[in-house]
């Protein structure tokens, strides 16, 4: 819930932010009431101050719009104020609030006459004006004035006293422009008038918070890649307000240390915070960090927030599994967010028939209720079935397409490697891998040329075959069979340099030819950096005096020296 609009006349808005029948004006009068129309601090009202009678109670800051005996302003028995033009675009359960009060004369009595009116209309979209909440007497003159419950002039309801008091109304419908007139008639005698102050429009749907991770990335590798969380209402609140930010995990620092909650406040314009895994030298191995979002607190004394789901960060640990030596993690894919195009691409359009041809980020609710995997990480793979369907005829396009990694950033590692989840559904009955299917993997280093450094596919005389291991990469299974449940697989990566490229080939061209991967990792060892110092050079001869050499190697894990 959140305001849309509110007008509480602490400044004077008059041609700006809202429009009058009549101009502002006021009657000073030392035996009775003062007349006026207009803005007032309750003690003066167009640059004149009150000298009798009216007073009010518990406004909402320092002033308020009032009205007495309005026909001596010039203006007749209606006075009318428009607020024009409010957008509720998209808005929904919209509602009208206000507050007012009406001051008793001196005399102790009620003063409205029987046709004496004060309402609220509405019009949307410029269609017809409807009236929301109005107050009348009950009838008779010289009455209080009275809530009309059903709008009827005849007051019915909560009466007004000289204390600011709260009314709301619904409104009907919704659209785009929203606006408000409020009518004043025949208040045209002393001590006919009314007052009132912040009056709002807002939406009694609880607000949502939007949160996202910039781009996609829904990682962080230590000492790395850190992940960008966009935050944003649907509807903002009329006011700022406070967002409490919290990470369940330690080894997470969302900018005031690790483990450490945030306040942020938030406006119109949303936030963004950085999440980093915690560098350590600590191997602690991979973990999934909750964070969590709650109200703080708002300005906005309508606002309300609908409950939000936490979000899900994976935390890359790039420390050395044992105390000796050990791969580093220089890059991981899980699929738990689309990346396509921005952390990877494929060679055609993602697609899924919903039964059994895809070609897809999934966790699996959209690749039919036949296919059945298992033991992924988290909730989301990337698999692939009868790939040629994905043109418009829905079968006879190509039968490879390919999902493609650039500039994995390898600089300074050797003993690179490569690891993936690996799996395939077995329909539980056939098995239908061809000699012409199969899922590679291919790499290449600073642009030297793919290599194919893993491979799964047909075995036996490769004819409705199960997927195998093909530990020769000779085209023909041999190894070790992929199941329904996701095992790992890996591959060394030959050579080192600065940049790694990985291409994924997927190939099938009938139903049951499935393939699916999840998790990859890219891991490496940091290469030693020796650095060659002399404790001073001499000549170095048969039988003579020979130079101590001191090398320093910068990537062991003592970091000492060598002699």
């Amino acid at each position: 819930m959140a305001t849309i609009w509110s007008e509480s006349f602490e400044s004077n808005g008059s041609g700006t932010r809202y429009t009058l029948s009549s101009a502002e004006f006021h009657t000073a009068s030392s035996t009775i009431n003062d007349d006026f129309f207009g803005r007032t601090n309750g003690t003066t009202l167009a640059g004149i101050a009150f000298t009798s009678g009216v007073a009010y109670s518990s406004p909402f800051g320092l002033n308020y719009f009032a009205a007495n005996d309005v026909d001596t302003g010039g203006g007749g028995a209606t006075y009318s104020i428009d607020f024009n033009t409010i957008d509720i675009s998209g808005l929904t359960n919209l509602q009208f609030s206000g507050l007012f009060a009406e001051d008793d004369f001196v005399d102790g009595l009620e003063d409205w006459d029987s046709n004496s009116r004060v309402y609220f209309e509405v019009s949307i979209d410029g269609g017809a004006f409807e009236k929301i909440l109005q107050f009348a007497t009950n009838g008779s003159s010289n009455s209080a004035p009275l809530l009309d419950t059903d709008l009827d002039g005849v007051g019915d309801g909560t009466e007004l006293t000289d204390t600011f008091q709260a009314f709301t109304a619904a409104l009907p419908g919704t659209g785009s422009d929203l606006d408000i007139r409020v009518v004043i008639e025949n208040l045209t005698f002393d001590d006919e008038d009314i007052a009132f102050d912040q009056l709002q429009v807002f939406t009694t749907t609880p607000t949502v918070l939007n949160t996202a991770f910039l781009n996609g990335v829904d990682e962080s590798i230590e000492g790395d890649v850190a992940a960008q969380i966009v935050l944003s209402f649907d509807t903002p609140p009329g006011n700022l307000t406070s967002i409490r930010v919290t990470p369940n995990s330690a080894d997470l620092d969302i900018g005031l240390g690790p483990g450490v909650s945030r306040i942020l406040l938030l406006g119109a314009a949303g936030a963004t915070i950085t999440a980093t895994a915690v560098d350590d030298s600590l191997f602690e191995g991979d973990e999934t960090a909750l964070i969590s979002f709650e109200l703080g607190g708002s300005l906005d004394p309508n606002f309300t927030l609908a409950p939000v789901p936490d979000l899900s960060l994976r935390l890359i640990d790039n420390d050395a599994n044992n105390a000796d030596e050990g791969a580093y993690t220089l890059f991981t894919e899980g699929f738990e967010t689309d990346g396509n195009g921005v952390r990877y691409t494929t060679s055609i359009v993602e697609f899924s028939d919903g039964v059994e041809d895809f070609f897809v980020r999934t966790d699996g609710s959209n690749t039919g209720a036949n296919y059945q995997v298992a033991g992924e990480e988290g909730s989301f793979y990337f698999a692939a079935q009868d790939i040629d369907a994905a043109n418009a005829a829905g079968f006879g396009g190509p039968t490879l397409a390919t999902l493609n990694v650039t500039g994995i950033d390898i600089s300074g590692y050797e003993n690179l490697a490569l690891s993936a989840l690996f799996a395939e559904d077995d329909n539980g009955v056939l098995q239908d891998i061809d000699a012409s299917d199969g899922l590679r993997i291919r790499a290449q280093i600073d642009g030297g040329g793919f290599q194919t450094i893993l491979g799964f596919e047909a075995g036996g005389d490769q004819g409705n075959e199960v997927a195998q291991l093909d530990t020769n990469l000779n085209g023909v299974g041999d190894g070790a069979a992929i199941t329904d449940t996701f095992t790992r697989y890996a591959a060394a990566i030959a050579g080192s340099g600065s940049s790694l490229d990985l291409e994924i080939e997927f190939q099938s061209s009938f139903s049951q030819e499935d393939f699916a991967i999840d998790d990859i990792r890219v891991t490496g060892d940091a290469a030693p950096d020796f650095d060659v110092l002399t404790t001073g050079f001499v000549d170095i001869f048969e039988g003579g005096q020979s130079d101590t050499i001191i090398a320093r190697v910068s990537g062991t894990p003592d970091g000492g020296d060598v002699v």
